[in-house]
């Protein structure tokens, strides 16, 4: 439409992440959690609590031993959106 794509023309903020990556996430906040801590599974709760959707991309089976599986979550959470995210899907050789 008479001009590049918006990415193209944004440039990397001083000290920041690059145009792309805040283009794609803007909005969004980010959390890393060692799931195998009890208090982390209770934050995934509380978080629950007031979020609608968890992704995941974990092997298949590891979110269930953590405690974590949509079975396991929509006791408490009917309402939850569970997505899976496994390179090879849910029952590949992988």
């Amino acid at each position: 439409p008479g001009r590049p794509d918006l990415v193209r023309e944004m440039r990397q903020r001083a000290g920041s992440v690059s145009a792309a990556h805040a283009t794609v996430n803007r909005s969004k906040r980010c959390i890393s959690l060692d799931l195998k801590v009890p208090d982390s599974l209770q934050l995934v709760d509380q978080l629950l609590e007031s979020h609608d959707i968890l992704l995941e991309q974990f092997r298949p089976g590891v979110m269930q031993r953590l405690g974590l599986g949509y079975e396991q979550l929509q006791v408490e959470h009917p309402k939850l959106i569970y997505c899976s995210l496994t390179g090879y899907g849910q029952t590949g050789p992988y």
